[in-house]
């Protein structure tokens, strides 16, 4: 049987498209649960920006959105600041999709 803590801590590979580009992640699709939808929202009351850092600090492990010097940026709240709002939303988005639809592998084999 799968144990929780399995579950939240195994990261997939996510892809998608934004305005051209192609983003390309790790993530932990089964982090995206009602408890961080609502950690996020407390937060975003608090200090706007901050739910949606928390939302995204929590689902990504990896990125392949770099800086000028083509270095990855690290996966913070200033960087995710830095990000348009729809950006924001597809890289949630596309989360979303692999949690409810698993694409990987691995996920596809289970």
């Amino acid at each position: 049987m799968p144990k929780l803590s399995e579950l939240m801590n195994e990261a997939a590979p996510v892809k998608f498209t934004h305005r051209g580009r192609e983003y390309n992640l790790e993530a932990y699709p089964d982090r995206a649960t009602r408890k961080l939808r609502e950690e996020s929202e407390v937060k975003e009351r608090t200090d706007k920006g901050a739910g949606d850092a928390h939302t995204i600090i929590t689902l990504v492990k990896s990125w392949n959105i770099t800086g000028d010097d083509d270095a990855p940026l690290p996966i913070s709240r200033e960087t995710i600041d830095g990000l348009s709002e729809g950006l924001k939303v597809a890289l949630v988005g596309a989360i979303m999709q692999e949690s409810i639809n698993p694409s990987s592998a691995a996920s596809a084999a289970s």
